[in-house]
């Protein structure tokens, strides 16, 4: 498995990857960056995060079996996502002035989940963000509740456990079920 940066010449594999149905397809991965009042359609949100590509920002990255795309972690700086930050401020509050980064999503096909591929983007998300002049990564799991199943429409932020095993602490629990942890370099 390799991991590489969305960009405009990876559209093409981000787009058979959410194409395939699923939550995904719905938001495109610009839950984040709408506000809550925005209620984009999936076909707008798609073109909003084909413009993000094709300015040249780099979104995310994405896993690769072989030439296929199979996962997607959405990372970036915490300005960049700030909009359901600040409509949902009680839950995805600042902590401080920091200007994190913020993991927010994660999306794994379904036929290769199982196999460490949310581990190995979360470490990669990690190291790309400390690259570009991270100097904290932050992110918003779910917490899940012990014997539950996790759904993939509540688990797109990743789970607590996950966040743990990769070293983040966690920094508040505005909500039972969801936590703010931070990574330092």
């Amino acid at each position: 498995m390799v991991i590489h940066p969305l960009t405009p010449e990876r559209w093409p594999d981000f787009e058979r990857l959410f194409t395939r149905g699923g939550p995904q397809n719905m938001c495109w991965c610009m839950w984040w960056r709408n506000p809550p009042q925005a209620e984009r359609t999936s076909a707008e949100n798609k073109v909003a995060m084909a413009q993000i590509v094709a300015d040249g920002r780099e979104p995310g990255l994405l896993a690769y079996d072989g030439d296929e795309a199979v996962g997607w972690i959405a990372v970036a700086p915490r300005s960049d996502v700030d909009a359901r930050f600040t409509s949902r401020a009680r839950v995805y509050r600042k902590l401080d002035d920091v200007p994190v980064w913020a993991a927010t999503c994660f999306f794994i096909r379904r036929d290769h989940r199982g196999q460490g591929i949310g581990t190995a983007l979360l470490n990669a998300a990690v190291d790309y963000a400390f690259a570009h002049g991270a100097p904290l990564v932050e992110a918003y799991p779910l917490i899940p509740v012990e014997g539950q199943p996790v759904s993939e429409y509540s688990a797109f932020t990743g789970t607590l456990p996950l966040f743990l095993k990769a070293g983040f602490v966690e920094a508040a629990r505005p909500t039972p079920n969801r936590a703010i942890v931070r990574k330092g370099p």
